[in-house]
């Protein structure tokens, strides 16, 4: 809400409206949001030229974010001092903070750029993996295919051959029933034989 005041021009409405959230994350000691608020704070009263109130906001602003750490809210407050300090007259402090947000402002980008592209790389290795993963996948199913049509083939291989050995020890089968049949056919005969014989030999005798 004290943002949207700021851009519609209402800097008192503004500057109550952050003085409200200011005093809340203090209660609630939210040093992030501490700090950010002081630099909108000083933004406001710059723009108010209520300088040296924005001047105690944006030096306690970068206070709270060098004692925590806090790069992106250094670089908040820091803009705002700049100005403020030109505002005063007091150009060698201008200068100074203004090298300063410079540098700053350069690190952060450089970091967001770097950190962009490890992202980047990240995902491009991760694209890599699952295509390799897929290659993978694709060669044990080629892998599996071909062996599923070898074992087939094996397969209806044994097949015929059964059936082939089937067909032939039923021909051998079949023919050792005729050898059979014949060999007891010419014994058959023989009998005959040996017994018209033995009669003829006792036609004689008589």
């Amino acid at each position: 809400l004290a943002n949207v005041r700021l851009e519609l021009g209402d800097l008192i409405g503004a500057r109550r409206s952050f003085e409200e959230a200011l005093a809340a994350f203090e209660q609630a000691k939210n040093d992030v949001w501490i700090s950010y608020v002081n630099s909108r704070l000083a933004e406001v009263c710059h723009a108010m030229h209520e300088y040296h109130a924005a001047l105690r906001y944006a030096v306690r602003g970068l206070s709270v974010a060098r004692e925590r750490g806090l790069f992106k809210e250094s670089v908040d407050n820091l803009q705002a001092l700049p100005k403020i300090h030109a505002a005063l007259g007091d150009y060698q402090s201008a200068l100074r903070y203004s090298q300063e947000f410079a540098a700053m402002r350069d690190s952060m980008v450089s970091n967001a750029i770097a950190s962009e592209m490890m992202e980047l790389d990240l995902r491009q290795q991760q694209m890599m993996d699952s295509l390799t993963r897929e290659e993978e996948l694709s060669l044990e199913a080629a892998t599996y295919r071909t062996a599923a049509t070898k074992a087939g083939r094996q397969r209806n291989l044994f097949l015929f051959a059964g059936i082939g050995v089937m067909v032939v020890s039923a021909g051998l089968w079949s023919r050792l029933r005729q050898v059979g049949r014949v060999r007891r056919e010419l014994a058959a005969g023989n009998a005959l034989i040996e017994d018209e014989k033995l009669r003829a030999e006792r036609s004689e005798k008589v």
